[in-house]
């Protein structure tokens, strides 16, 4: 009899890769829920637990934890290992749309999840030292359209090209709308 793998029974019915989970953004935890590592701004990484909610991925969030301005970022990092190597990068808001914009873009694009519309933090451009074109991919909403906003008040300055995405209801879903052969 095989080995119980958790990790793969939590991911398969969810229509995730768990090889490339492990290898862009899980933290294995044993046999309880899967784990990802989140960075702050000045380099910290934590790790928060993922639940699911409603049917969208979200990170479970210790009580007084420091969640606005923490990502999930999906990528090569930059030497200094706090941002994304990138020089194009696409910023979307929750872990289900991080995980269905790495499922189809070229992996020289990085992916920065924010962990809701609300918690765009002023240290924001840590995690694009090398990005030339940002995405803002935020849900088709009054949260996400604030949250595109602030992200670009942060980043216009900095960045090259910066284009509002506006996908609806949100990435993951606008992305399940097309057959797989025309979304590349």
């Amino acid at each position: 009899m095989a080995a119980r793998d958790p990790l793969r029974e939590w991911a398969e019915p969810r229509g995730l890769d768990a090889d490339w989970l492990i290898d862009e953004a899980i933290v294995q935890n044993g046999a309880g829920p899967p784990e990802v590592a989140v960075v702050h701004p000045n380099g910290e990484t934590c790790r928060r637990v993922l639940r699911e909610q409603d049917g969208r991925l979200m990170w479970l969030a210790e009580r007084g934890s420091r969640m606005k301005g923490a990502a999930l970022l999906l990528g090569e990092r930059d030497p200094a290992g706090i941002g994304l190597a990138a020089d194009t990068v696409v910023i979307v808001e929750g872990e289900s749309d991080a995980f269905a914009a790495r499922a189809v873009l070229p992996p020289e694009i990085g992916v920065l999840s924010l962990p809701g519309a609300k918690m765009v933090g002023e240290g924001l451009a840590t995690f694009v030292p090398h990005a030339l074109t940002v995405l803002v991919a935020t849900d088709a909403d009054d949260a996400g359209d604030e949250a595109a906003a602030r992200i670009t008040s942060v980043l216009d300055p900095l960045v090259d090209d910066l284009r509002r995405l506006r996908p609806e209801p949100d990435l993951r879903d606008w992305l399940h709308a097309f057959p797989e052969p025309e979304r590349k």
